[in-house]
């Protein structure tokens, strides 16, 4: 199985799941708070049958060499309507993934970006395996920090090219982030007045660093859950790890 078609299948499997939670959520479950900052479970659903349309829109133009990204969806109506959406999504979806996959170079338009399929389809591992994390999370079926190995695994892969564009909130003072998991590492510096990814601390900078298992680190660095959590081993500048959680934006 290539790298694309596990990803694609992984991330199928999330979905699935999501929408499998959602179709057992009782009315009061879809009023409950998620990890998502503001967020409530309607709220989380809303977003995942909107951003699955959209996402199987742009595989579908990947596999067809259109550049042009899908236009943003808007999930309106009850929650049946967001269930029968989330639905058709997914077929949509696996139809695209499909389309794609008989042309492994091709590049998929996502709203953000355009991106090799393969990366594109851990981009979707990583939408729908973490927002699974934060239902079951949401409805009391896992706790903090259950995000499932194989997805964190993929995410893990792209913390490094990612975790640069989640920091945005400038330290009171400069200092270097180093996330460090089982398969993957990232660092993150403030310096001339921005926060820039790579090893290339300034000499001199406060190092604060942050050990865990691939999910522990995932979650921290997607702002699930803090520096602080036992899973997780500080060392360096200890009292820089309070604020980690105010400079990456929750995504």
């Amino acid at each position: 199985m290539t790298t694309f078609s596990a990803s694609a299948e992984l991330a199928l499997h999330e979905l699935d799941a999501c929408r499998g939670l959602l179709l057992r959520a009782t009315d009061p479950d879809w009023d409950r708070p998620t990890p998502c900052e503001g967020w409530q479970v309607e709220d989380l659903a809303r977003h995942l049958a909107a951003v699955a349309w959209q996402q199987a829109e742009a595989f579908h133009r990947g596999g067809a060499g259109i550049g042009e990204a899908p236009s943003w969806l808007e999930a309106k109506g009850n929650r049946s309507a967001i269930l029968d959406l989330l639905a058709a999504a997914r077929e949509h979806l696996g139809a695209g993934i499909d389309r794609v996959a008989a042309d492994p170079g091709a590049t998929v338009p996502l709203p953000f970006a355009p991106l090799p399929a393969p990366i594109a389809a851990d981009g979707l591992v990583l939408e729908y395996g973490v927002h699974r994390y934060d239902l079951e999370v949401s409805l009391g079926r896992a706790t903090d920090i259950d995000l499932d190995g194989a997805v964190a695994a993929r995410v893990a892969g792209l913390l490094p090219a990612l975790v640069p564009i989640l920091a945005e909130k400038p330290p009171a003072a400069p200092i270097t982030y180093r996330l460090v998991g089982d398969t993957t590492s990232v660092t993150i510096t403030w310096r001339d007045d921005a926060w820039h990814g790579g090893d290339d601390a300034v000499d001199g900078t406060p190092v604060c660093e942050v050990r865990g298992d691939d999910a522990s680190v995932v979650l921290l660095a997607l702002g699930r859950i803090d520096a602080g959590h036992p899973a997780l081993a500080v060392s360096g500048d200890t009292a820089a790890a309070a604020s980690l959680s105010d400079h990456i934006r929750n995504l």
